[in-house]
């Protein structure tokens, strides 16, 4: 791909080289470690786990397994995403059931893990053909208008991306609770969406609260983490100390959205006795 981005035109409809983004891509491939494609941001299992390698001398490049074509990249990344998904599935099953206080048996985790990795994969799916569908209508619409005025592309170019960054904020913000659904009420894809965007829609600076302060809290104690991390006894503690704190996080989500489930169906149940009666 790099090979690829040099050979083109000096300017692009981004502004940016295809050279520079070629070197980007280059010093990427290099620092990306694919091991961590084992924690998977939909899950929202805690995990210390590198998201980059650090810098190889030269005793220890051998150390080093590199991936050198397309094809392998592809079926190794997808494994370990798959496999991430995997174990998120068995940490929310897990979680669920502590949640909803249900017999933690081994059938029913299996049965929860089963249908939590099922939905995910599907969910994860068609976020990524959304962004592959929004970027190659953003890319056929700049390249249309580039055969008429160049500037102007630029400028198109900048405002869909703004547009489609918007687009993915709100889809982010309405969905955030789709996972949990999935996972606590044991319910399809559709359903879980649906559950989503009504629990976030009666509740949005509640929930932009919880996010807030998720972030807050995750970002704040990984710093912490990330001292602690030095390859000692410590690293220890700063795993354990990782887990506890996003695992309380969790909890509370999952606590959040159920409660605030619970209250707008029983607000609908209200308003359905109440018509009735009148």
């Amino acid at each position: 791909m790099a090979y690829f981005l040099r050979g083109l035109p000096r300017t692009s409809l981004s502004g940016v080289p295809p050279s520079t983004l070629a070197q980007a891509l280059e010093e990427l491939g290099r620092e990306l470690n694919l091991f961590s494609l084992l924690h998977n941001g939909l899950m929202g299992m805690p995990s210390l786990i590198a998201w980059a390698i650090s810098e190889l001398e030269g005793s220890q490049v051998g150390d080093v397994i590199e991936v050198q074509s397309w094809g392998r990249l592809l079926i190794i990344s997808g494994a370990l995403l798959l496999l991430g998904v995997f174990i998120g599935s068995i940490y929310l099953a897990l979680m669920a059931l502590a949640i909803r206080q249900e017999n933690l048996s081994v059938g029913e985790v299996w049965r929860r893990t089963r249908h939590c990795w099922a939905w995910v994969v599907v969910w994860g799916i068609l976020l990524l053909g959304l962004g592959l569908f929004l970027n190659l209508a953003i890319s056929m619409v700049t390249l249309t208008a580039a055969l008429i005025n160049q500037t102007a592309a630029q400028g198109l170019f900048s405002l869909l991306w703004l547009i489609s960054v918007g687009l993915g904020l709100w889809l982010a913000l309405n969905t955030f609770f789709t996972v949990q659904a999935v996972v606590l009420q044991d319910v399809g894809l559709i359903r879980a969406v649906w559950r989503s965007f009504n629990v976030v829609r009666r509740n949005l600076w509640a929930t932009l609260a919880l996010i807030f302060l998720s972030l807050l809290i995750q970002l704040g104690f990984g710093q912490i983490w990330q001292r602690l991390n030095t390859g000692s006894w410590q690293t220890l503690l700063s795993i354990v100390g990782n887990a506890y704190i996003g695992s309380g996080l969790m909890a509370a989500i999952m606590t959040f959205y159920l409660d605030r489930y619970r209250r707008w169906r029983e607000e609908q149940g209200a308003e359905v006795m109440g018509s009735e009666s009148g």
